[in-house]
Parts: structure tokens; sequence; C-alpha cells
């Protein structure tokens, strides 16, 4: 998955040619090989282009943070959580990091995802529906106390 969340042309104005643009990717996969390949790719296209057209590229990685690999355990706890509360539900890999990514260091993890009105999160459209927002905290609640009982 890769977004362009940040895009910034110099001077900014409608009728006149940037003489400089800079733009930020983030790019996200739950391979860590098949990341960096893209990256490359993606690198690599940059240099061509610039090439192309006498320009000047530079490129600065900010972040690499490498996918992290949710226990089957907490997976398959969550999901009979669901199933036990008449929660509908999918499993599905995400290249969301949150607090999860970080606290698989020290603890096992998992992440439950309440659906948004088409689709859209992170973003001012985002909406959830109050009945979602109660079966998303049924679910962690019942997932909680199913782990907390082994």
């Amino acid at each position: 998955m890769g977004t362009v969340g940040v895009l910034r042309v110099q001077p900014g104005a409608m009728n006149v040619i940037p003489g400089q643009a800079s733009l930020g990717i983030d790019l996200r996969d739950i391979d860590a090989g098949a990341k960096r390949r893209i990256a490359q790719k993606v690198q690599a296209a940059a240099r061509r282009i610039a090439r192309k057209w006498k320009l000047d590229v530079s490129i600065e990685t900010l972040t690499d943070e490498s996918p992290v690999p949710l226990p089957d355990r907490i997976r398959h706890v969550s999901a009979a959580a669901c199933q036990a509360c008449g929660i509908p539900f999918m499993e599905f890999p995400s290249g969301a990091g949150h607090d999860a990514m970080y606290l698989a260091d020290i603890t096992e993890t998992g992440m439950i995802f309440v659906r948004c009105r088409e689709g859209i999160s992170h973003n001012p459209a985002e909406f959830v529906e109050p009945q979602d927002i109660a079966a998303g905290a049924t679910a962690l609640a019942e997932t909680a106390r199913r782990l907390a009982e082994e």
C-alpha cells in the first residue's frame, strides 16, 4: 500500500510551473522484503524521471518500520469473541502501525477495527455509526475477558 499524503510545490500558484516540489510517500506491506523492493522501485523511478527532465532529486527515508505479525492466538481469540457476541467480522492484513506495533516488542498484541462509512478513515469525512462503535467495544471487552481467563 502506498500513499502520497504530503505534496508541496513552490511557489504554489495555479499558473506557475513549480521550481521545487516535495512529496511524502508512506509505503506499507506485511512482507518486509516486498516493502523494500517497492521502495527501491519508487526511488529508481524518481531518479529516472529526474534524469529524463534534467532535474535534481533527493530522497530521504524518514522511517522504515518492519511489519509486525500479530499472533495467531490473539487473532483466533478475537474471532471467537466476535462469533460468540454475534458480531460480523473479517480478518485482513493491515499495514496500520498504531500502538500494537510497539507493544509487540514486549507482549502479544492485536487490533480490532470498526467499520467506517464508505471505508474512509483518518480523514475529516470519517464517520462511524454508534452501533459499530458499540460492537467494537463489545468485541474488545469479550476478547480481553477470554484472554484473561486463559
